[in-house]
C-alpha cells in the first residue's frame, strides 16, 4: 500500500497524475496540495476539485473503491520572489480553459471555496468526495507526516517546490519522517522547456529546487541557495545540525518523462464516459496546437511528465525495471541565463576520497567532496522502455489508461 502527498499546480499532466493515484487500489492520496507554478492556487483548487469530483463520480460508477483525499492550498508566491504563470501552455485556467468550454463539468465555487477559508468541520453540506482543510497546506502536510509511521509516506512533488520546501523549513524533525521526496524536474542531458537550460517547475523557483537538493548533502550549509531569505537559510541549516538524517530526493527529469506520451488515438478510446469527454475537452487546445506545429504529425501527443513521478513513487518498489543514477547535482538560482540550469559534474572523476578544503571563495573545491556531495537519485529508464533514451511507444499511457479506467 503507498500513502501519497501530492503536491501539485494542476495543469494537464497533472491531472493525469492525480487521477493515476487516485484510481489505483492499492494506493491512498493522503493530501492533494496546491502550490503556485502553472497558474496561480484559486485556479488550481478549482482544476483540482474539479479532476477529484469526477474521479469519484467516474469510480463509484464502476463500483470500486474511491477514498476522498484531503484538499490544501499552499504557497501562492515562490521563495524566489518571482510568480511564474505560464498559462500558454495549459491555458488561463490551467487545463485548456476548459471551465469556459464546459462549464457544466465545474463544480459551483460558493459551494466548495467557504470550506477553504474556515474551519468548517462541523458543517452540515462540507463535500463529501473530498476533505478540505482550511489551513496551509505545509501545515497539513507535517501533520499527516507526523500522524503516520516513519517512512511510510511519499511526497510527490508535481510542481515547484515552494511549499514542499516550506514544510521543511517549518519543522524539518517531521519533514525527514517522510519516505522519500519524488520531484518531477529538471533535466540533465535533455535541453530545457522554457529555456535552452530548465525545465519548467525548476525555473519556476529555483530557489526551492536548489534548497530541496541541497538538503540530500552531509553539509547543507554549503550547497543552500544564497537567494534564500536568511530565516529559511538558518531554520534549514540548525536543524540538519541536530538531525543528522537526509531525505532521499528522487528527480524525475525530462530526460525520462520525454520518452513516455499520451496519444490522441489512445485518450478517445475513453471519449463516451464523462471522465474522458472532460479529459478531451482539457487536451484540446494542446493537440490543436501541436498539429498547427507540426501538420505532417500523424497522432498528437501529450508528454506524461507528471504522471510518470506519481508512477515512480506507487511501483518502483514492487516492479523492476525502473533504474536510477546517484549524482552530486545542484541547480543554478541566480544566473541571468541559466537560471534553474541542473548543474552536474561532467569531468569524469570519481568521488573525492581525500577531503580539500573549501570556503566561501574556493567553492569549485566543493565537488565531488564527500562532506559537501548532494546524493540526488535522477531517473533514467522505466520498466515501459527497452533501452535509457528510447521511446516507450505508448506503453506507459497505456498502463495509466487502464488503471484510471479500469480495463
Amino acid at each position: 500500500m503507498s500513502k501519497l502527498i501530492i503536491d501539485t499546480d494542476p495543469g494537464i499532466d497533472d491531472v493525469f497524475a492525480i487521477l493515476l493515484a487516485l484510481s489505483h487500489p492499492e494506493t491512498t492520496v493522503e493530501l492533494i496540495s496546491l502550490t503556485v507554478g502553472n497558474i496561480d492556487t484559486q485556479n488550481s483548487l478549482r482544476n483540482a476539485i474539479t479532476c477529484v469530483q469526477l474521479c469519484s463520480e467516474y469510480l463509484k460508477s464502476q463500483g470500486r473503491k474511491f477514498t476522498p483525499p484531503r484538499v490544501a492550498v499552499g504557497c501562492k508566491t515562490p521563495l524566489s520572489g518571482k510568480e511564474p504563470v505560464f498559462d500558454y501552455f495549459h491555458g488561463i485556467d490551467g487545463l485548456g480553459n476548459s471551465h469556459a468550454k464546459a462549464p457544466h463539468f465545474t463544480p459551483d465555487t460558493a459551494l466548495y471555496k467557504p470550506h477553504f477559508e474556515s474551519d468548517t468541520t462541523a458543517s452540515p453540506d462540507r463535500p463529501t468526495n473530498f476533505i478540505p482543510d482550511h489551513r496551509h497546506s505545509a501545515d497539513v502536510m507535517l501533520e499527516i507526516l507526523k500522524q503516520n509511521p516513519e517512512d511510510s509516506v511519499t511526497i510527490v512533488a508535481l510542481g515547484p517546490a515552494t511549499t514542499v520546501m516550506h514544510a521543511a523549513a517549518k519543522d524539518y524533525e517531521t519533514f525527514s519522517r517522510a519516505r522519500e521526496i519524488v520531484a518531477m524536474a529538471g533535466n540533465i542531458r535533455e535541453p530545457g522547456n522554457v529555456t535552452p537550460f530548465a525545465e519548467f517547475n525548476v525555473f519556476a523557483d529555483a530557489t526551492a529546487a536548489a534548497a530541496l537538493c541541497a538538503l540530500t548533502s552531509p553539509d547543507p550549509s554549503v550547497l543552500l541557495p544564497r537567494s534564500l531569505s536568511e530565516e529559511f537559510y538558518d531554520a534549514l541549516v540548525s536543524a540538519r545540525l541536530h538531525i543528522s538524517k537526509r531525505p532521499r530526493v528522487v528527480l524525475v527529469p525530462l530526460d525520462a518523462t520525454h520518452r513516455h506520451c499520451l496519444s490522441e488515438s489512445q485518450i478517445l478510446k475513453y471519449k463516451d464516459t464523462k471522465l474522458g469527454e472532460w479529459l478531451l475537452v482539457a487536451l484540446e487546445g494542446v493537440f490543436q496546437r501541436l498539429k498547427d506545429e507540426y501538420p505532417d504529425l500523424s497522432d498528437s501527443i501529450l508528454q506524461c511528465h507528471d504522471p510518470l513521478a506519481v508512477a515512480y513513487a506507487i511501483f518502483h518498489r514492487e516492479t523492476p525495471g525502473w533504474f536510477t543514477y546517484t549524482a552530486d547535482l545542484r541547480i543554478e538560482d541566480a544566473g541571468r541565463w541559466t537560471r534553474g540550469m541542473c548543474v552536474i559534474d561532467k569531468r569524469g572523476r570519481s568521488l573525492e576520497e581525500s577531503e580539500p578544503k573549501y570556503d566561501s571563495d574556493n567553492l569549485h573545491l566543493s565537488w565531488l567532496n564527500p562532506k559537501v556531495h548532494s546524493y540526488v537519485e535522477v531517473l533514467d529508464k522505466s520498466p515501459y522502455q527497452d533501452e535509457i533514451g528510447k521511446s516507450d511507444n505508448g506503453k506507459f499511457a497505456e498502463h495509466m489508461l487502464n488503471v484510471v479506467f479500469g480495463n
